[in-house]
């Protein structure tokens, strides 16, 4: 291949470059990223608190064992955790934990997180996605914004499914999953 040849190969694929924006391949991704991850967190939400609802008041402090958290326990950590990993994006604290756990306390406590945690999801740039050292602590300054987020999403999963288990043992049937 000559040098003409050469150049001509290499404006042509310049040229594709350019048009891949057209494409859609320019967008945001923090847009593709936000535009994914709420509704499943809004479905999240709504599943969680089927969850706490199907459970009567009498068992709502159960566990299975006394190393375990009781049944509302698992749910007002998990919201915690929620406000802890997404609250240091408008430079805030997590919201406190309810002082007892009764199923209204605990509901309220939850509603009020998820939703609190939407309101700053809802206003997160690229620059905020990508950005290490949102919270700023030791083990925490390595992970990005967007590792937060999903650490938010597998906690609510995971302490969700211990209380989807505690149901099971009280023989009550959990709610449908939702995704």
């Amino acid at each position: 291949m000559n040098r003409q040849e050469s150049l001509t190969k290499i404006a042509a694929g310049a040229g594709l470059l350019t048009a891949l924006p057209i494409a859609g391949w320019g967008r945001s991704h923090t847009a593709d990223f936000t535009s994914d991850f709420l509704p499943r967190w809004e479905t999240s939400k709504g599943y969680t608190l089927k969850v706490l609802d199907k459970m009567p008041e009498e068992y709502f402090n159960y566990a299975p064992t006394a190393e375990q958290m009781g049944f509302g326990k698992q749910l007002t950590h998990m919201a915690f955790w929620n406000s802890f990993y997404i609250a240091p994006f408008e430079g805030k604290q997590a919201m406190p934990e309810p002082k007892e756990t009764t199923k209204a306390t605990a509901r309220a406590y939850i509603e009020e997180n998820f939703d609190y945690c939407t309101s700053v999801i809802e206003k997160i740039t690229a620059a905020d996605l990508n950005r290490k050292s949102v919270i700023d602590e030791n083990y925490w300054r390595e992970h990005t914004g967007r590792d937060l987020l999903l650490r938010a999403f597998a906690h609510t999963s995971h302490h969700r499914a211990e209380a989807i288990v505690y149901l099971r043992l009280k023989g009550i049937e959990p709610p449908f999953f939702e995704f």
